[in-house]
């Protein structure tokens, strides 16, 4: 069963995702000083190389004989497993940081809010 082999790779991975949750937000705002269209290019660049980095990936490990023996990997195929998959994973938080700074790059924090009953009865009313 190949899939247990790879359980040691998905818990490096899952504590990668953990350690670097932060790392997201910090580059989000480092991205909202691009220019929206050059923001939107590394986007689909990103995109597109971690799908290479997939598919690569998966030819790797299918053509090498060293990486594989039979139906099961061997050491090396399972490291490889995680660099891949580790690659893959920062190349997806860049991408997300890209997306929410194109997002959220035209919110502010206002004062006034949508449901606030002062300002809102006194619209209602034609006050304003």
């Amino acid at each position: 069963m190949p899939w247990l082999q790879a359980l040691p790779a998905f818990a490096i991975w899952i504590a990668y995702l953990y350690l670097m949750r932060n790392r997201v937000q910090r580059d989000r705002f480092k991205y909202q000083s691009w220019p929206r269209r050059m923001c939107t290019i590394a986007m689909v660049f990103g995109v597109l190389a971690s799908l290479c980095v997939l598919v690569a990936g998966a030819l790797l490990l299918g053509s090498q004989r060293w990486l594989a023996s039979g139906d099961t990997l061997t050491g090396a195929g399972i490291a490889m497993v995680t660099v891949i998959g580790l690659i893959y994973l920062k190349l997806q938080m860049i991408v997300v940081s890209l997306t929410l700074s194109l997002a959220f790059e035209n919110v502010t924090g206002g004062s006034r809010s949508a449901s606030d009953i002062r300002e809102n009865a006194g619209e209602r009313r034609g006050e304003n």
